[in-house]
């Protein structure tokens, strides 16, 4: 379970990096909340991302069923491959 959770935290980074280069390109951010955080907390926009992120893996991992657990993290971090996939499909398009 631990790794699962190291891997979505990972996935998190790399999700960082490549929203930022896709921006850094002339993407726009389409998620609302992080275009919010994006437009007040400017270079530092991933910090409350990664603090609820870790948050969210350490409810699972303490309090909540081992099997749940482990099939709520494997969705977090297919989900997270979706969205990788897109950044580096959109930083292909916008390059």
């Amino acid at each position: 379970m631990f790794y699962l959770a190291i891997l979505l935290c990972v996935l998190q980074a790399v999700d960082i990096f490549t929203t930022n280069k896709a921006i850094s390109f002339g993407a726009i951010e389409t998620n609302k909340l992080m275009k919010f955080c994006q437009e007040r907390l400017d270079k530092f926009w991933f910090l409350p991302k990664l603090l609820i992120t870790i948050a969210i893996c350490a409810i699972l991992i303490l309090f909540v069923p081992a099997k749940f657990c482990f099939y709520c993290l494997i969705c977090f971090n297919i989900f997270y491959m979706v969205i990788i996939f897109n950044n580096f499909n959109v930083i292909r398009r916008q390059h």
